[in-house]
């Protein structure tokens, strides 16, 4: 039998958000503030604790912290896809610290994705920007404060 951790303050905070049916926040931009990726990774570095992602239409999306609980879900499908992926070949495993730029535009930090050597070969390394490719597998871990759809 495996004994439930107590919540934490933040998971407490966050289980409460989502009672009240408050998730990831999107906050729409100037239209003339364009939010390139330099200045999202200022505006990263400025607010550390704050995991934030962009979709299709410019909108910056504040997510709410997942908790511990969800964390280690999502820290063990990175260690699985970690042994299962083929490293001789390039192939690479990214956790929510790794942001990608889909093809529409979104911005995305998914809990744990694959990205096989092919699409590797055409990703530009730049650690500050966000990896110019979509993954080939995503795996996102629903915490307390997402909404299901």
């Amino acid at each position: 039998m495996v004994a439930a951790h107590p919540k934490s303050k933040a998971e407490e905070v966050t289980a409460l958000l989502a009672s009240l049916g408050i998730g990831p926040l999107a906050l729409r931009l100037p239209p003339d503030w364009e939010l390139t990726n330099e200045k999202l990774l200022e505006l990263c570095s400025l607010n550390e604790t704050v995991p934030f992602e962009v979709d299709e239409t410019g909108a910056l999306i504040l997510n709410m912290p997942s908790g511990h609980t969800s964390e280690w879900i999502a820290m063990t499908f990175v260690l699985a896809i970690g042994n299962w992926m083929d490293t001789d070949a390039g192939d690479m495993v990214y956790g929510s610290g790794g942001q990608f730029e889909l093809p529409d535009g979104n911005r995305r930090v998914p809990d744990a994705a694959w990205v096989s050597a092919e699409r590797m070969a055409s990703a530009n390394l730049f650690d500050g920007d966000p990896l110019p490719v979509a993954p080939d597998f995503v795996v996102e871990v629903r915490s307390v404060s997402d909404q299901l759809e």
